[in-house]
C-alpha cells in the first residue's frame, strides 16, 4: 500500500476490499489476524513510517458488527487462511451481515487493477510530493528546499505580503540552523572514525614489528631443515694485505705516471698541430686551383688600409698671389694695380685672331 497511498484514488479504490489486519498476540505469543471489510480512510493523530515513506492515513474496518480504526503498518501481506476466512464468515452470520456479492468482488479486482495500471499525471505527481512534504520532519535536499523558501519570499515581497515575508524567513533561519548542526554531527563522526583508524594502523604497525623482532629471535642459532631455503652466510676475509711502499717507490711511481701523462700531452699537441697544417694545406690547394681555373679570380683580393696610421704632414709654400700683392725686398708687401683685360685682347694674346 505504501505505492498508492498518496494517490488521489487510494480512497476510492480500496473501500469495499477486505484486508488481513493484526490484532495483537495469543496467550502463546502468536500474532492473531482477522479477516476485515474497509469501510472508510480517514486521518490519525499519528505520523508514522509505512515503509519508505511516511503517512498519517488510517483504515477503518469492519469485523461482523465491530468497527475500529487501524493504521496501515498493521495490514498483513500474506493471503488469508482457512481459520481465518471461517471465523469472520461466523462472525458475518451470528451478527446477520450479509457476505460480498460476486459482482461487487469483480467490480472491486477491476478498481485494483486499474490502481495497478495507472497512468500519473502531473497533478498527481504534485500531489504525491505535496502528501510527502507534509510528513516530512527535514528535507532531504536543503539546498533545494532553500532555494524554494527563496522564492516563495521574493513573491511575497512582490505582493506586499510582509507576514508571508517575515514567515518564511523565520523558516529560512530554522533551515540554515538545522544544516549547520548536521553538519557538525557529520563533520564529528568522520573526524572520530579518522582517529580509530589511524589508531587501528599505529597498533597493526606495532604488533608487526613485535611479531618481526620475536620472529628474527626464535630463528637466532638455528638451521633452516629446508634443503631449498637460502642458508645465512657472512663474508669472511681471507686476506689482508699492508701497505708496506717506502717514500722512494712512491716518488718513482710518481714520476712515471707524470712521464706518461707528459708524453700523452705532447702527443695531442702534435696530432693537433698536424691536423691543422693538413688543413691549411688544403685550403691553399683549393685556393691555387679555383686561380687556374678562374680568370676572374686573380682581382679577387682584399686590401687592408689601416685607416689609424698617421702620415707625416709635409707642408709646401703657397704661391704668392701676384694679382692681389707683391712682396718688397724688406718683407713688406707692396699692394699692384689691377688692369682690367676684355676678350679680345685676350683672344689677341692668345693669337685667336
Amino acid at each position: 500500500m505504501e505505492l498508492f497511498v498518496h494517490l488521489p484514488l487510494f480512497c476510492k479504490a480500496i473501500i469495499g476490499c477486505f484486508v488481513r489486519v493484526g490484532i495483537g498476540n495469543s496467550f502463546g505469543g502468536n500474532p492473531v489476524y482477522r479477516i476485515a471489510e474497509i469501510t472508510e480512510v480517514c486521518e490519525t493523530a499519528k505520523v508514522y513510517t509505512l515503509g519508505k515513506t511516511k503517512t498519517n492515513k488510517g483504515l477503518r474496518l469492519r469485523h461482523g458488527k465491530q468497527e475500529r480504526v487501524f493504521r496501515l503498518e498493521f495490514i498483513s501481506n500474506n493471503k488469508f487462511s482457512d481459520s481465518e476466512y471461517s471465523k469472520w464468515v461466523e462472525s458475518c452470520a451470528s451478527h446477520d451481515v450479509p457476505l460480498p456479492s460476486l459482482d461487487s468482488l469483480q467490480k472491486k479486482e477491476k478498481d485494483i487493477r486499474d490502481l495497478l495500471n495507472y497512468n500519473y499525471t502531473n497533478d498527481d505527481i504534485d500531489t504525491i510530493v505535496t502528501e510527502r512534504l507534509r510528513f516530512t520532519n527535514r528535507p532531504t535536499n536543503y539546498a533545494v528546499a532553500k532555494t524554494e523558501l527563496l522564492k516563495k519570499r521574493d513573491i511575497a515581497k512582490q505582493c506586499g505580503d510582509q507576514e508571508e515575508v517575515e514567515k518564511v524567513n523565520e523558516q529560512i533561519a530554522e533551515l540554515d540552523s538545522t544544516s549547520t548542526r548536521l553538519d557538525k554531527r557529520r563533520t564529528a563522526t568522520i573526524s572520530s572514525i579518522s582517529y580509530i583508524n589511524e589508531r587501528n594502523r599505529k597498533q597493526n604497525v606495532i604488533k608487526a614489528e613485535v611479531a618481526i623482532r620475536a620472529e628474527v629471535e626464535r630463528m637466532k642459532g638455528q638451521r633452516a631443515r629446508d634443503p631449498f631455503t637460502r642458508r645465512q652466510t657472512r663474508p669472511t676475509i681471507v686476506s689482508l694485505k699492508t701497505n708496506t711502499m717506502t717514500d722512494e717507490e712512491r716518488k718513482a711511481i710518481d714520476d712515471r705516471v707524470a712521464a706518461k701523462e707528459l708524453k700523452l700531452n705532447q702527443r695531442k699537441a702534435e696530432d693537433a698541430n698536424r691536423k691543422k697544417l693538413e688543413i691549411e694545406k688544403a685550403q691553399e690547394e683549393e685556393r691555387k686551383r679555383i686561380l687556374e681555373e678562374d680568370l676572374y679570380a686573380a682581382h679577387n683580393f682584399d686590401l687592408n688600409i689601416d685607416f689609424g696610421h698617421t702620415m707625416p704632414l709635409v707642408s709646401t709654400p703657397a704661391a704668392p698671389n701676384r694679382s692681389s700683392c707683391a712682396a718688397s725686398a724688406n718683407g713688406t708687401t707692396v699692394n699692384t694695380p689691377r688692369r682690367s683685360l676684355n676678350l679680345e685682347e685676350y683672344k689677341k694674346k692668345k693669337g685667336l685672331l
